[in-house]
């Protein structure tokens, strides 16, 4: 893991050695970036896997499931929150893309990014000069939604860390929580109950779901999550666009 100031030119040296690249999240400082770390994979015949560590949640996927095929009906609000104390070290770097980045992956589960519209960025909070804490509002069709993060949450453990998101529909709402066992809730309004399967999930082990897409990528078993990244780091550009 280093620095989102060194990605680009550290991929870029593995893309022009001939070798697949696994990279830590987010894939570069801006989506020109991205786009020459695409060229240059095609160019050498390479792989790109990113590390999007959320992504590689059952539970994550399950929830996503269940929201595309209507559980909670149609979606009316997503409420995304990621907060917690420390990464002071990554001075060059703020909160959305720190953990903005995260929340984003997920939501990218959710809908498809660039049917995302983007509306407003309130910076709550700042450390050296580089926001620490902040909320984004945004919109996707009927839906509205808004994402929080912060590293400025005075959090005593790792237990009590927020990793949690949350879709509410016409008729239920399903949630996710990182830290919480089993990590998803889910309820109807008319107070059916639909049984969720959650024995498989393990929420502080998805870098090992990571190490297997990564091999199925390179075996062509799978395809990269390489065009969902750069679709995160558009987002991340319309964000910082905003005032």
């Amino acid at each position: 893991v280093t620095p989102l100031a060194t990605h680009f030119d550290l991929g870029k040296r593995v893309l022009e050695s001939g070798r697949h690249l696994i990279i830590e999240k987010p894939l570069a400082g801006s989506a020109p970036d991205c786009e020459k770390l695409k060229n240059l994979a095609t160019r050498h015949g390479c792989q790109v896997i990113v590390d999007h560590t959320f992504n590689f949640s059952g539970a994550i996927k399950t929830m996503a499931e269940l929201v595309k095929n209507g559980a909670i009906g149609q979606m009316r609000a997503i409420e995304l929150e990621m907060t917690q104390w420390g990464a002071f070290t990554y001075v060059d770097e703020n909160v959305y893309q720190l953990l903005g980045s995260h929340m984003l992956g997920i939501l990218g589960e959710l809908v498809p990014l660039d049917s995302v519209k983007f509306v407003r960025r309130n910076d709550l909070a700042f450390h050296y000069g580089r926001v620490a804490s902040g909320r984004v509002d945004f919109e996707v069709g009927l839906a509205k939604g808004q994402m929080t993060v912060s590293l400025v949450h005075p959090h005593p453990e790792r237990s009590d860390r927020g990793r949690r998101v949350t879709v509410i529909g016409d008729e239920g709402s399903i949630g996710y929580s990182m830290t919480r066992l089993p990590p998803l809730s889910f309820c109807r309004f008319d107070g059916k109950m639909m049984p969720i399967d959650q024995s498989g999930f393990d929420e502080y082990n998805n870098l090992h779901g990571l190490v297997d897409f990564a091999c199925r990528v390179i075996h062509g078993e799978a395809t990269s999550n390489f065009d969902a990244a750069i679709a995160v780091i558009r987002a991340l550009d319309q964000i910082m666009a905003l005032r």
